[in-house]
């Protein structure tokens, strides 16, 4: 993003002629001219005009300071030093939250309409070291899926854009080796899991008429293989493991049935209809909500009301439907272990307030009013400081702002 113009005025406030030249210290910073002349006053008092502008593309957001310096071309040891000062913001894009260098942390990451991938890598303290990576083709399009792609234990990135497949392997220092991978993008979901037993990251495509696997093989390449069954047209699709054997299996919920594609490991499935009809109402998020290490289901089924789906492990689920006082139709819901007890729980960034839903394991919450003020805003959660309880992380067009848990209830601002 480009500024306006700011005309500097260079006056000679003596006799003859003062030539000048002109540079910058940082590259952000843009010159109309690098050369001029400014007449004295036995010459008729005329000053020249320099036009200076910053460029804050592939800056994050802060206050950044940058110098112009005007120096004589002959003679004179004359020269003079402007100091400028760009505080951008943070421009639109696509969010995911990962540990992109190992360090137990959750990092940040922004594919930019800029076309500049940025990488915020946690210090465990609520603050970021930003790293910048410019694009070589557009980045705020298409699907960002975080995952191991490499097996190296570092998160990595797969963007299937519209036109393409990119496999962006971490460095581990905030940078990327972007490569090209064989996968043909299409309109349609896009999904990350763990297809088959050898830990690396797959991804599963869902479209109008068929189904595809794309089994990584952990160089940047893959083996697209198609899906028995047909999906079934619209509906939410949640990943999980639905019967506890460590593979990733598919949840397709619509408005007359839950649908179970139950992972066979070599890219088809069984399709299982779950027990129970789905109540009207959304959102649907999946997590382990009892420890049981069977993936549940949770939905918001009225103002005042939600359901847990808690998975027995053999397609059927036990809906169990929970009551709070306040409106929970609106605002944002997020997973994580928000008390360390390896149960997932819930935040839920409502209009007028942020709560913490605690999970007693069997359906039932806990909801706890969290001293998180609301905005309109982007909400991310993740463990960034490394005590196993997550975070939160609150986006807005002027900052990054963390809150670290105190794992009851309350968060410290950083």
């Amino acid at each position: 993003m480009l500024s306006d113009w700011v005309n500097l005025t260079v006056s000679n406030p003596s006799s003859g002629l003062y030539a000048w030249y002109a540079t910058t210290d940082v590259p952000w910073l843009q010159l109309s001219r690098i050369e001029g002349v400014s007449l004295g006053s036995d010459l008729g008092s005329r000053p020249s005009t320099l036009a200076i502008r910053a460029s804050s593309e592939g800056l994050g957001p802060g206050t950044y300071f940058g110098r112009v310096t005007l120096r004589a071309l002959y003679g004179s040891t004359l020269q003079v030093t402007v100091t400028l000062a760009v505080v951008p913001g943070l421009p639109s894009g696509v969010w995911n939250s990962s540990d992109f260098n190992g360090d137990g942390r959750g990092d940040l990451s922004l594919a930019s309409t800029d076309n500049v991938l940025f990488t915020w890598l946690s210090r465990g303290d609520g603050t970021f070291d930003q790293r910048n990576q410019p694009g070589p083709y557009p980045l705020a399009q298409g699907t960002w899926l975080p995952g191991s792609f490499n097996g190296d234990r570092l998160a990595d990135l797969l963007h299937v854009a519209p036109d393409r497949a990119v496999t962006w392997f971490s460095w581990g220092n905030g940078s990327y080796l972007p490569w090209n991978a064989n996968i043909a993008p299409a309109e349609g979901v896009w999904l990350a899991g763990r297809f088959n037993a050898d830990d690396l990251t797959d991804v599963i495509y869902i479209g109008s008429d068929r189904a595809v696997t794309w089994f990584n093989w952990g160089d940047g390449t893959y083996l697209g293989w198609p899906a028995n069954p047909i999906p079934p047209q619209g509906g939410t699709w949640l990943v999980g493991d639905f019967n506890g054997d460590g593979l990733s299996d598919l949840a397709n919920i619509s408005i007359a049935r839950v649908l179970l594609w139950l992972n066979w490991g070599n890219g088809s499935y069984l399709v299982v209809t779950a027990n129970t009809a789905p109540p009207s109402g959304g959102p649907w998020v999946a997590g382990d909500f009892n420890g049981d290490r069977l993936t549940d289901l949770f939905v918001v089924t009225g103002t005042n009301t939600v359901q847990t789906w808690l998975d027995r492990g053999n397609g059927s689920f036990q809906a169990v439907t929970f009551r709070a006082n306040y409106d929970l139709s609106r605002g944002t819901w997020l997973v994580g272990d928000f008390n360390a007890d390896n149960i997932a729980d819930l935040l839920h960034v409502a209009p007028d307030r942020v709560v913490t839903w605690f999970s007693w394991g069997n359906g039932s919450y806990l909801p706890w009013n969290a001293n998180i003020p609301v905005t309109r805003a982007t909400w991310l959660a993740a463990d960034f400081n490394g005590d196993r309880r997550s975070d939160v992380a609150r986006v807005t067009p002027d900052r990054i702002a963390v809150w670290l848990n105190r794992g009851d209830g309350t968060y410290e601002q950083r």
